[in-house]
């Protein structure tokens, strides 16, 4: 291997595999002192970007698509069922019990292993770059036990929890970029690597694009809060329509808004009383809450809906 380019390394326990730029997977046990070549792919020119150990599985990500191992190296499998076109992976990642592969596709989702995998692109802003088409290229990924954060191939940086179903453009003002090269987070805090040098946040301060209700709302709505994870406080918007009235002589309606723990224990009240028809605010103070998911639920007349928000000290 002292010839090969390596692209990447990664250590479980006292296996040490290195990714090659043309050579496929090469594996140490004994501290890098000698290599053995345990995957050479099915190209004759095979390259690993990226590896992601979850429990005692290594997964890869190559241009063969996603391989894996469960035997400490020893035999790798392709794993690339539901892949629509493009099956080269740039970057690996896992949040919870979920692995993210980021592709020319978008980003694909295996809840199962890397068994069966799904395209997970819905809330991307992908850029359109005239007569070379639109890019849909994901080639850096990087997650907690909480979320998930995708650079997209215009240096847009997107965001979801484990419990939400599409990504929300980060903003990211004063982040002086032209390039992004790399991110990465620690505790509570993403670091972004870029042409300028290195850019990092707390967590609890981003702010990602939420969808703007309208001035005389047609139906009840409750909205995302904002930012969210967020500490110690964040913002929750609701609407009541004008037609949420119960009859024609009310000019109010009861709306409760509460917000409750995983167990289902309520942990504060926001709104419990009668509300005209329009668009609210509320922010919410969680400074006494420890760091975890939490529940709010809105209820009014008929209309009852419940999202999770993210306390992150």
């Amino acid at each position: 291997m002292t010839k090969s380019l390596v692209t990447e390394i990664s250590i479980q326990d006292s296996n040490i595999f290195a990714g090659t730029w043309g050579g496929g997977v090469y594996l140490s046990t004994n501290n890098g002192i000698n290599w053995n070549n345990v995957y050479s792919g099915n190209n004759s020119y095979t390259y690993i970007h990226c590896f992601v150990i979850k429990g005692s599985t290594v997964f890869a990500g190559s241009n063969d698509g996603v391989i894996y191992s469960t035997d400490n190296g020893k035999k790798w499998t392709i794993a690339d069922s539901g892949f629509v076109s493009h099956k080269e992976v740039y970057t690996l990642t896992v949040s919870g019990n979920s692995i993210y592969a980021g592709t020319d596709d978008g980003v694909y989702i295996s809840y199962n292993n890397g068994e069966i995998w799904s395209l997970f692109n819905s809330g991307f802003e992908f850029p359109d770059f005239g007569n070379f088409g639109t890019s849909r290229s994901i080639q850096h990924l990087v997650a907690n036990d909480l979320m998930i954060f995708a650079v997209s191939d215009n240096n847009m940086i997107f965001r979801k929890t484990n419990y939400e179903s599409r990504w929300s453009k980060v903003g990211l003002e004063g982040l002086p970029v032209f390039l992004i090269q790399s991110i990465a987070i620690n505790g509570s805090t993403l670091y972004i690597g870029t042409d300028k040098g290195i850019w990092l946040c707390p967590l609890s301060e981003l702010v990602v694009d939420v969808m703007k209700p309208k001035e005389n709302p047609s139906s009840f709505l409750l909205e995302n809060n904002y930012p969210n994870p967020f500490n110690p406080s964040t913002t929750i918007k609701y609407s009541i329509p004008n037609n949420s009235l119960q009859n024609r002589n009310a000019s109010a309606i009861f709306v409760s808004l509460k917000v409750y723990d995983i167990l289902g224990r309520e942990v504060a009240t926001l709104v419990n009383g009668q509300k005209s028809p329009g668009n609210y605010t509320v922010k919410f103070d969680g400074s006494k809450l420890v760091s975890g998911v939490y529940f709010y639920r809105m209820e009014a007349g008929s209309f009852s809906q419940t999202k999770k928000l993210l306390v992150l000290k």
